[in-house]
C-alpha cells in the first residue's frame, strides 16, 4: 500500500469543471483518503458563495481542457501506477456513473475532507474517478486543491 497527492494550484475556474480525474492503474486499485479545496479571490462577504462537489466513478469517457498531473508519493518508493489530470473543462462523460460521495462547502471556508478508512471511495482497477465542481461559479475564483489516495 502506497500513499500519493494529487494538486493544482491557482487555477481561475469560470465553469463547471473535474477538479480531478484519476484513472486507477489496472492491477492497482485506489482508495480516496482525502481531499482539500480552497480559493484566494473571494474573500469580501458580498462575494460569499455555496458550491458543491461531487465524486463520481464509472465514466468511461475521459474528459479535456485540462493539465495532466503527475502523482507525487508520500513516502518513498515507486510512482504510482495511477494516471491524473486536472481541472479539465470537457467533463468526463459516457458510462455508468456513481456518485458514492457528494458535499456542499462554503467557497470562502474551503474544503477539507477528511474520511475515516470506512468512509474511502474504492476505485476499482482501470476505473476511472473524477472530483467535480457541482456547478459554475458566479464569477472567477481562483482554486487550489489536493486530492490524496491510497494505491493497493
Amino acid at each position: 500500500m502506497r500513499r500519493f497527492s494529487v494538486s493544482f494550484s491557482a487555477v481561475a475556474v469560470t465553469a463547471q469543471v473535474d477538479f480531478f480525474e484519476v484513472v486507477a492503474g489496472t492491477n492497482n486499485p485506489i482508495e480516496i483518503t482525502g481531499l482539500s479545496l480552497g480559493q484566494s479571490t473571494d474573500a469580501g462577504d458580498s462575494e460569499a458563495e455555496q458550491a458543491y462537489i461531487e465524486l463520481v466513478r464509472g465514466y468511461t469517457t475521459s474528459g479535456a481542457g485540462g493539465a495532466s498531473a503527475t502523482p507525487v508519493a508520500l513516502d518513498s518508493g515507486a510512482a504510482s501506477n495511477a494516471t491524473a489530470e486536472t481541472n479539465n473543462t470537457t467533463l468526463a462523460s459516457t458510462g455508468t456513473p456513481v456518485i458514492p460521495f457528494t458535499t456542499g462547502f462554503n467557497l470562502q471556508a474551503g474544503l477539507d475532507w477528511n474520511p475515516t478508512p470506512e468512509q474511502y471511495v474504492r476505485v476499482a482497477g482501470g476505473e476511472r474517478l473524477v472530483v467535480r465542481l457541482g456547478g459554475a461559479p458566479a464569477d472567477s475564483v481562483s482554486f487550489s486543491g489536493t486530492l490524496f489516495y491510497i494505491e493497493h
